[in-house]
């Protein structure tokens, strides 16, 4: 084997390597979620606890045939929550089992406070589990315990409004019993039934809305596409006029110098085109120091200006002898 065909292999290997650990990772992501957790205790139950498995371990006859209740403890627990003054604080707490039991106790620095419970039940009604009443617990711990019966919406309530000034820190710790028979097969059966469904039908909306952002997708490619060609014509096309401006403007420059040489050969041209009695008459409008600038122009302007000097002398001087 070649040295390129092992590198090649090793690449391959590498890639399939980090395929089955992005598989591996993405399963572990999927299977510990809190939805998917909650689903499956529902369906399968919660696993086996230290009680439980003990219990295993004895005989099928002295086992009763109807299962014991599973008993889920949850706790909830602060030492530092603020109660602004004439405000409140609420603790909700989700009852799902039949029956439960609420055990409580709270205590408060330097003031007293309201305290009552009530639950929502399923039906949507509020009751009143515990009266509102003033708790000197700022002074000792206050305790209790209620028996519920939901399902329904537990709501501790701690009351400060009747204080316009002071505010209350709250310690608390709570925490509800609630009992859960057993799930039978059956019911595990259509849970499980139920939650495909569910999932089916999910699957079917989340299918047809990853169809239509496909369609936008399309949709926005095909424009971008069409602006980038638009965009590279429009390119193009500057490109060539920007060329057409400066060979324009070489032109015009070109042009440009044709003309002053025009201009400058015109007024070359002018000069010569006078006969020799209109040159001396524009010439007679020409001062001294003008004229000897215009003969030093070239050899024929020179000459020129010395044949009309010579004329102005003659004429001077026979205009002298007509006189005398």
């Amino acid at each position: 084997m070649t040295r390129r065909a092992k590198e090649q292999r090793t690449l391959r290997v590498q890639a399939k390597l980090q395929q089955q650990e992005e598989k591996r990772l993405r399963g572990q992501r999927l299977s510990s979620r809190p939805a998917w957790i909650e689903l499956l205790a529902a369906i399968d139950g919660p696993p086996p606890s230290a009680s439980s498995s003990s219990s295993l371990r004895v005989s099928s006859s002295d086992c009763p045939k109807q299962k014991p209740p599973i008993v889920d403890e949850l706790q909830w627990k602060s030492s530092q929550v603020p109660i602004a003054a004439s405000g409140g604080f609420q603790l909700p707490i989700k009852l799902d089992a039949r029956k439960g039991e609420l055990h409580y106790s709270f205590s408060t620095r330097d003031y007293d406070v309201n305290f009552s419970v009530q639950m929502i039940c399923g039906d949507g009604s509020l009751i009143e589990l515990l009266d509102t009443r003033r708790y000197e617990s700022q002074k000792q711990h206050v305790e209790g315990q209620l028996s519920l019966t939901g399902p329904g919406m537990v709501l501790l309530l701690w009351d400060n409004s009747f204080s316009w000034l002071n505010a209350k820190q709250l310690a608390y710790h709570v925490e509800l019993k609630q009992e859960t028979l057993p799930v039978s097969d059956a019911e595990k059966t259509q849970l499980a039934l139920k939650a495909r469904l569910e999932r089916e039908q999910r699957l079917l909306q989340v299918e047809g809305e990853y169809d239509g952002l496909e369609t936008q997708a399309q949709t926005e490619a095909q424009t971008s596409d069409f602006l980038r060609h638009q965009i590279e014509e429009l390119q193009l096309q500057l490109r060539q006029h920007e060329e057409a401006k400066e060979m324009i403007n070489k032109k015009k420059d070109q042009v440009g110098e044709h003309i002053e040489e025009l201009c400058w050969e015109l007024q070359a041209l002018s000069w010569r085109c006078f006969d020799q009695a209109a040159l001396h008459r524009v010439l007679d409008f020409l001062g001294e120091k003008d004229l000897i600038a215009w003969s030093l122009t070239s050899k024929k302007w020179y000459e020129l200006g010395r044949s009309y000097q010579a004329g102005k002398r003659e004429s001077t001087k026979v205009n002298v002898q007509a006189l005398a």
